[in-house]
């Protein structure tokens, strides 16, 4: 480097005073990312730990088996990406889009519901 100890007893403190600072940052830096990202190790997206009973809960068609869209769901309030009760609003707001029960959005439902809750809050004093 630039800045070196000249004497031999400044390269010594060097080498301790360098160790410490080093051990200092990697120690700031593992609990940093800990508060930033908690329990970033056990999220996955495995099976493990799928009961018969959650099984159930996430087969909301009823038919046996998982779509991929009901193991995605699963997985993302599983992990605390998004809270159940979001999930539950977005099922709302579907199904209420839904007019026809066609299990189909077209881009005229979906301008004509936003329309629809643009109206209903202007009138809303």
């Amino acid at each position: 480097g630039d800045f070196t100890p000249k004497s031999y007893a400044g390269r010594i403190f060097a080498i301790f005073w360098m160790t410490l600072g080093v051990a200092t940052t990697t120690v700031f830096l593992e609990r940093m990312s800990s508060v930033l990202a908690p329990d970033s190790g056990e999220r996955s997206a495995g099976s493990a730990g799928i009961s018969e009973d959650v099984f159930w809960r996430m087969d909301r068609a009823g038919k046996g088996f998982l779509t991929k869209d009901e193991y995605t769901r699963y997985i993302l309030v599983r992990q605390g990406y998004l809270p159940l009760e979001v999930l539950q609003e977005i099922d709302g707001a579907y199904e209420r889009m839904d007019v026809g029960r066609t299990g189909r959005l077209t881009l005229a439902a979906i301008q004509g519901a936003a329309q629809a809750e643009t109206r209903e809050e202007l009138a809303d004093p």
